[in-house]
């Protein structure tokens, strides 16, 4: 069996769209929706599909079945482990990777300091911190503190020189004729959209005077990347063909995400980039934290927190789509995949602080660590990963 660690980037033909929970319907499932949005970025159980998928079609083992969160590891054949998913800038040996910054950075392009010195009390949501920190930030030189009246901002970091672009594009004065931009490398486009199974559904006259055709209509916000920018991941599998063949099948184009929009899809070994890749440059350096650098699943998120004295971070819900492979290989397997998919569960974002409760000990951060490592199987396609001084991530 050969080993093959492959760096494999994730072009879009033009405006994508990566779908969510609340595509249609509110929590309750009773109000509709009008305005759907894409995510901008694609699952890691997306991503594994798809390589899967790949394999697939190339004739490769991929295994039994899909991702399952209650499964203590899962067998992807041919494909062994997935790293959490990244951007790319350019090509060719001047590329250049980036990361998305943590939650500590503000609007303004200026980082959260959080300093326990002489702190006292308690924290937030309901959890119990040994300390409250104080939060400053600077403003025009100077130092100012943080109330909640200022704006967080998303910000991707370059990992060769840490500088920041901002993760959305704004145009200036929010007039895109202006010409001038804030540099966002995610683009947004708005499209009306028609719900075809609505509108297909066979009702009485009455039932089309008291529930019209416009229902079947809302509004749906695409996205897409600046130019040279593209998704990366890198991938570990095992094979026993011929490496070079076995590369060559993932370049190729792929329909992915909703409504199967065209990627161009291209795959290098990894050994050739790896050094470019330093995640510190994203989240620095400093020995009192805990970063999350990909979405974390843990069992609880309470015991978690007992072993923080602070923590900046946010959940999201999780839903994966499962089917077996006898599933996969029968007719029209794919014509509605929302009947594969199985239980609501929520993460911890990337770019969620963790503040270890004794930083200049090992004991919380080990156990911290050791909450993170648990779910062997969100290891091992990208999730649960994260960085810090005494635990560097590396691919």
């Amino acid at each position: 069996m050969t080993k093959l660690k492959l760096l494999i980037t994730l072009v879009p033909g033009d405006y994508y769209f990566f779908g969510g929970e609340e595509t249609f319907d509110n929590a309750a499932g009773k109000t509709r929706n009008y305005l759907v949005r894409s995510n901008l970025l694609p699952q890691q159980t997306a991503l594994v599909g798809l390589l899967r998928h790949i394999l697939y079609l190339n004739e490769f083992n991929i295994g039994p079945e899909s991702f399952r969160p209650d499964a203590s590891d899962t067998d992807f054949g041919a494909l062994k482990k997935v790293h959490p998913l990244f951007l790319q800038y350019g090509d060719g040996p001047e590329r250049r990777f980036l990361l998305p910054s943590s939650k500590l950075w503000l609007k303004n392009e200026q980082e959260i300091m959080v300093d326990f010195n002489g702190a006292a009390g308690t924290g937030f949501a309901g959890q119990e911190f040994s300390a409250s920190p104080n939060l400053t930030f600077h403003n025009a030189g100077k130092k100012e503190q943080y109330t909640y009246k200022e704006q967080f901002g998303a910000f991707w970091t370059f990992l060769d020189d840490g500088t920041k672009l901002p993760e959305k594009l704004h145009w200036k004065n929010d007039n895109p004729k202006s010409g001038e931009d804030n540099g966002g490398i995610f683009i947004s486009s708005t499209h009306i959209g028609i719900d075809k199974m609505n509108r297909m559904k066979a009702r009485t006259s009455a039932e089309k005077l008291s529930n019209p055709d416009d229902e079947a209509f809302y509004k749906q916000e695409f996205y897409s990347l600046r130019e040279n920018f593209r998704f990366a991941l890198v991938a570990e599998f095992e094979t026993d063909s011929d490496p070079a063949d076995f590369e060559q099948c993932f370049n190729t184009t792929m329909p992915f995400g909703g409504e199967a929009r065209t990627f161009s899809i291209r795959a290098e070994k990894w050994e050739d980039f790896q050094d470019k890749f330093q995640p510190e440059k994203a989240f620095g350096s400093q020995e009192d934290r805990i970063v999350l650098m990909s979405d974390a699943w843990v069992e609880s998120p309470d015991r978690l927190l007992e072993h923080c004295r602070f923590a900046v971070t946010k959940a999201k819900p999780f839903r994966n789509i499962q089917i077996r492979k006898d599933q996969y290989e029968t007719p029209n397997a794919f014509s509605n995949l929302h009947h594969f998919k199985k239980k609501l569960m929520y993460l911890l974002e990337r770019g969620s602080v963790l503040f270890p409760k004794e930083p200049d000990s090992d004991t919380s951060s080990a156990a911290i660590v050791n909450i993170l490592k648990a779910p062997i199987n969100f290891q091992n396609i990208g999730y649960n990963k994260f960085h810090s001084h005494k635990h560097p991530f590396s691919i």
